[in-house]
């Protein structure tokens, strides 16, 4: 079986900031065309945003905001209950700590259940819970160092600190959960549509219906007293007890481990068995899974966002053109900026920052510059800031300028240990997994491996 299972043990992380989202043009009336809705990434972990603009009657643009964490299922063998057998009684429970791009409210919380009796048997049935929403996820340090912390836990993960976090509603709220059946989930076109089952599919919460005031839960940098940009928080249930009610509601994982995941959001649950109050995430040795979970935020305003950024491969070239494609939902005018650092062969890093310029091709593409010398490491993130202060950064990026082939040589491109010109197989031509085949052994030959290089520089 591939999943494994371990108790958390990274305390302090350093965390890359937020990503993605872009402005359009019109060329001919000299005006921007906003964007009515985007699908963008947050930080490092692959935290999935789902923007949508709607305009009331009085003209306020609401930007709703689903987030979730989770690779979707592709076939009903994709769903993993591994995490089921650490979820019995008690308090156990259930958090994925998502990441807001700007202060909102939490309006939502979608999670995806198995009912369970209490002979282990799933059934068609609901379960009692508890749902709760806490914060901040992390904590910083006197020297700027982030620590993860959890509900429930008095100091810090690493124990650095004492814990910062609260719940941040007046009381959890109890609800209940139904079982949710993979096997509804698939339409016709056996295309994953948990929204169109009537029965089985997401379990919704709407904070609004059951809190006091009516409301959803208000998350921003204030009342996590933690800079715009580190809005982490745990959405989560515990297991609840209801007289006549023995099931319980055990959660769904994806089972995709996820290799773009830094660990910065994560998908984690507390039990109380086998070994009694510990904190456990799940993954495959190497990469994480997540919950089937989901929440609904409600933003005001939102900052520019980069959707898309170059991914370099290595270079022989002394200068690279960066591009940043930018989503704007808000209308407010923005400047994008290119935040380098490089990192030279045997000296001290530097860092540089080059104001970009809006192409006049690509609408909603930025362009900047950047030079280096052979055997710089460089390291690169674009920062999109607009006139109101609200801001989003990139994720980080990174490739190595390279010596060049002498004029006498010939570029030979190794991909996946063939011989290969970017297409065509022509046969393998190692004698060994790092060792080259004698006909290619002479300096004749400028042998560019893809797996080494991070792809083919062009």
């Amino acid at each position: 079986m591939y999943n494994k299972i371990v108790k958390l043990v990274f305390a302090v992380i350093l965390i890359t900031q937020p990503i993605l989202t872009a402005k359009e043009d019109s060329r001919s009336s000299g005006q921007r065309l906003l964007r009515k809705s985007a699908e963008i990434k947050s930080c490092g972990c692959g935290m999935n945003h789902r923007l949508g603009v709607s305009i009331g009657r009085d003209g306020e643009r609401t930007i709703t905001d689903t987030i979730s964490y989770y690779t979707a299922p592709s076939y009903v063998e994709d769903y993993s209950d591994f995490m089921s057998g650490y979820q019995t009684a008690g308090d156990d429970s259930v958090v994925t700590r998502i990441h807001l791009l700007t202060a909102g409210v939490i309006n939502q919380f979608h999670v995806m259940t198995r009912a369970i009796d209490p002979d282990g048997n799933v059934v068609d049935d609901y379960a009692p819970v508890d749902v709760w929403i806490y914060g901040p996820a992390y904590q910083q340090d006197d020297e700027g160092l982030w620590h993860s912390q959890y509900p429930s836990m008095a100091n810090t993960y690493d124990g650095a600190l004492p814990s910062s976090i609260q719940l941040l509603m007046p009381y959890t709220i109890p609800t209940i959960f139904s079982n949710s059946a993979p096997d509804n989930h698939f339409n016709a076109e056996g295309l994953w549509d948990p929204w169109a089952v009537t029965s089985g599919g997401w379990n919704v919460f709407d904070f609004p219906t059951w809190t006091l005031d009516g409301l959803g839960i208000n998350v921003s940098s204030d009342s996590l007293d933690v800079p715009d940009d580190m809005l982490y928080v745990y959405a989560g249930y515990n297991m609840a007890s209801t007289p006549g009610v023995d099931n319980i509601a055990t959660i769904w994982q994806d089972g995709t481990p996820d290799p773009n995941d830094n660990w910065s959001c994560r998908s984690t649950l507390h039990s109380i068995a086998p070994e009694g109050g510990a904190w456990y995430g799940i993954w495959n040795g190497e990469y994480p899974y997540h919950h089937l979970t989901q929440a609904v935020v409600q933003y005001e305003a939102v900052p520019p966002f980069v959707e898309q950024l170059p991914d370099f491969s290595d270079t022989w070239a002394e200068e690279k053109q960066v591009w940043a494609d930018v989503v704007d939902l808000d209308g407010d005018a923005f400047a994008c900026t290119l935040n380098v650092t490089i990192a030279p062969v045997g000296a001290n890093p530097y860092e540089q920052q080059h104001a970009m310029s809006e192409d006049d091709e690509v609408e909603g593409r930025f362009l900047a510059n950047v030079s280096m010398d052979v055997g710089d490491t460089v390291n690169f993130y674009v920062r999109a800031t607009d006139v109101t202060g609200r801001s989003s950064s990139s994720s980080l990026r990174s490739f190595v300028r390279v010596a060049s082939p002498s004029p006498s040589q010939k570029v030979l491109v190794l991909q996946d240990g063939t011989r290969d010109s970017l297409g065509g197989t022509w046969g393998s031509i190692y004698t060994s997994a790092t060792g080259l085949n004698p006909l290619f052994g002479s300096t004749g030959y400028y042998v560019w491996n893809v797996n080494d290089h991070s792809g083919v520089d062009y």
